[in-house]
C-alpha cells in the first residue's frame, strides 16, 4: 500500500499540470527558439570550405563554445569542470566523482532556473506597464461603436494602440493610433514605450495626425537603432461625422460600405517611420477621408492578424477576414470582434502565435428604423463565401 501511494505521489508530481500543449510548445516553439538563439552567434561563420564530416564537427564545437559564452565566467568554469569530472569518472569507473559532477550540474541548473524565474517576474511587471499604456478609455460616443483587441506573441511585444484627445475632454476630435514596431519581445516593447511618449507629446501640440507623424518620424530616425522601424495607421474621428486615416507603411485597413454591401481594402500611400527616407516620408504620406455613414465598418489590424499561420504554414489572409466581416456585419461591434478572433483560433488550431496581434473596429450605428446590429452570442466558423471585392486607395 505504501509503495502504491509513493508511486501515485510521484506520478502526480510529474503529470498533475501536464498537458499536450506543453509538449507541443517545447517541440514547436521553445526548442527552435533556443537553437536559433545560439545559432545567431555563428551567423558570421563560414563552413562551406569544409567537407561534410569536418563541417559537422566544427559546427558542433562552435555551438558548444557559443553555449559556454552565454554563461557567466564562474558558471562557465564550473560547468566545464563538471563535464571533465564526469568523463574522468566514467573512464575510471568511479561513482563518487560521477555523483559529484551530477550535483554540480544540478546546482548550475538551479541557478539558471532562478535567474529565468527572476527575469519572468520582471517581464510580468513590464507586461502590466505595457497593458496600461495600450489601455484605451473610450469616449462616450453617441453615433459609433468601438472595440479593440491587442495580444503579444510573447510576454511583451511591439504592437501599439492608443487614443488621444488633443484639446481636452470636451474635444470633438479624437486621434487613434495603431502601430507595430519591427521585431518582437522586450526590445520592441521598449521602443513602443518611447513612441507612446512622443505621440502623446505631439498630439497635444500639433494640429493633425499628419503633422504628428512627420514630427515623430524625424525623432525616431535618430532614436531607433539601424534596421528598426515603426509602421502605423492614424485615425481621426471628427464630430462623429467624419473619419480621416493616414497610413505609414502599415497593413491596409478594411471598409465595409453599407450602401454598396462591399468590403473594400483601403491602401493610402505612406512609408514606415524611422527609415532613412531622404525626405520622402512627408512627401508621400496620403490621407483617406470619408463621411461616417450608418452601418459602415472600419477594421484596422496589424500584420499579426492576416499573417497568422496554421499547421500547414498557410496565412490567414485578408480574404478570410473580409468574408468574416461580410457575414458578421449586422452584429454589434464586440460580437464582430469575437467572430474574427474565434475564426483566427479555429484557423491556427494548436499553432503557436508567431507575431503580436492587434485589431480595432469602428462601427457607425444604424439610424433608428434601419436593420441594426443585433446582439448575438453565436460564434461559428466562417463558411466559404464569394470573395469580397478589393479596392485600393492610391
Amino acid at each position: 500500500m505504501a509503495k502504491r501511494d509513493l508511486f501515485n505521489n510521484i506520478y502526480k508530481l510529474y503529470t498533475e499540470d501536464l498537458d499536450r500543449s506543453h509538449l507541443e510548445k517545447l517541440i514547436k516553439t521553445e526548442a527552435p527558439e533556443v537553437y536559433q538563439f545560439y545559432l545567431n552567434s555563428l551567423k558570421n561563420k563560414n563552413y562551406e570550405s569544409y567537407n561534410k564530416g569536418e563541417r559537422i564537427f566544427i559546427f558542433a564545437k562552435d555551438l558548444a563554445v557559443a553555449f559556454l559564452l552565454k554563461l557567466n565566467p564562474v558558471r562557465r568554469i564550473a560547468y566545464s569542470l563538471a563535464i571533465v569530472i564526469f568523463f574522468y569518472a566514467a573512464f575510471i569507473n568511479n561513482w563518487m566523482w560521477a555523483t559529484f559532477s551530477f550535483i554540480v550540474m544540478n546546482l548550475l541548473l538551479a541557478f539558471e532556473l532562478a535567474g529565468k524565474l527572476s527575469a519572468a517576474d520582471e517581464l510580468e511587471v513590464a507586461a502590466k506597464i505595457q497593458a496600461k499604456l495600450t489601455k484605451i478609455d473610450i469616449p462616450d460616443f453617441k453615433k459609433i461603436e468601438f472595440a479593440r483587441f491587442i495580444k503579444s506573441a510573447r510576454e511583451v511585444g511591439g504592437d501599439y494602440l492608443s487614443l488621444h484627445t488633443p484639446e481636452g475632454e470636451n474635444c470633438t476630435r479624437h486621434y487613434i493610433v495603431m502601430g507595430d514596431i519591427s521585431g518582437k519581445g522586450m526590445a520592441a516593447a521598449i521602443y513602443m514605450i518611447q513612441v507612446h511618449a512622443l505621440l502623446k507629446y505631439f498630439t497635444l501640440r500639433l494640429e493633425n495626425l499628419k503633422q504628428t507623424f512627420v514630427s515623430l518620424n524625424d525623432i525616431v530616425k535618430k532614436l531607433f537603432d539601424k534596421g528598426i522601424f515603426f509602421t502605423a495607421i492614424g485615425v481621426t474621428i471628427e464630430n462623429e461625422e467624419k473619419i480621416k486615416v493616414i497610413r505609414a507603411g502599415h497593413s491596409p485597413f478594411l471598409h465595409f460600405c453599407s450602401e454598396s454591401g462591399k468590403c473594400n481594402e483601403i491602401v493610402p500611400k505612406g512609408i514606415g517611420l524611422g527609415m532613412n527616407d531622404n525626405g520622402l516620408f512627408s512627401k508621400t504620406i496620403e490621407e483617406f477621408e470619408a463621411d461616417l455613414k450608418p452601418g459602415d465598418l472600419y477594421i484596422f489590424f496589424t500584420d499579426g492578424v492576416t499573417e497568422t499561420k496554421n499547421r500547414f504554414n498557410e496565412d490567414f489572409g485578408t480574404d478570410r477576414l473580409k468574408n468574416i466581416i461580410l457575414k458578421a456585419k449586422d452584429k454589434n461591434v464586440n460580437d464582430i470582434l469575437d467572430s474574427i478572433l474565434y475564426n483566427i483560433q479555429i484557423f491556427k488550431e494548436t499553432a503557436e502565435p508567431d507575431d503580436d496581434l492587434s485589431l480595432m473596429i469602428i462601427k457607425v450605428k444604424a439610424e433608428e428604423g434601419e436593420t441594426g446590429a443585433g446582439k448575438s452570442e453565436e460564434k461559428e466558423e466562417t463558411q466559404e463565401e464569394t470573395p469580397a471585392e478589393t479596392e485600393s486607395y492610391n
